[in-house]
């Protein structure tokens, strides 16, 4: 018997301590601060501001700046800015630039609806007859900073 118990001992450290492992597991995202860095390249000219609109969700992306994670007006300087975020949660982001050079706060258009002043969006896409998709113009932000670079169309 005394055999037996301890067989039936093993077997029960056994499960007991490897059994965890194949237990679900909750996945859990760490969320981390790390350093944010956009460069702003192909600004016509150093009039006006940069309305620059840092998105955390698809929700106001890239129309409604009240709903941003985070905004900046700088002003604006003949080729590149440089911004930087040095405290941002790790998750998924999206950033809509606009040059705004008459200071009206807001996107200018010709006759035909093409706009006059310059933009651009995180991943430098656009989208189809507008401003891209939250998806299309998000990128991720994880344990390391980050640097991104945002062509402004003109």
């Amino acid at each position: 018997m005394g055999k037996k118990l301890s067989w039936a001992l093993k077997l029960f450290l056994i499960l007991f301590l490897f059994g965890g492992l194949f237990l679900p597991v909750k996945a859990t995202q760490e969320k981390v601060s790390v350093k944010l860095q956009v460069e702003i390249i192909g600004i016509k000219s150093s009039n006006g501001v940069l309305l620059v609109s840092v998105y955390n969700q698809a929700n106001g992306f890239p129309d409604v700046p009240q709903l941003a994670y985070s905004k900046r007006v700088v002003k604006a300087q003949r080729d590149a800015v440089t911004l930087e975020w040095n405290s941002i949660a790790s998750g998924t982001y999206a950033i809509a630039v606009l040059h705004d050079e008459n200071g009206d706060g807001k996107m200018n258009t010709n006759l035909l609806g093409i706009p006059s002043e310059g933009f651009g969006f995180s991943n430098n896409k656009l989208g189809i007859a507008g401003p891209p998709s939250f998806q299309r113009a998000s990128f991720e932000i994880k344990k390391a900073d980050t640097k991104i670079v945002i062509k402004l169309r003109n």
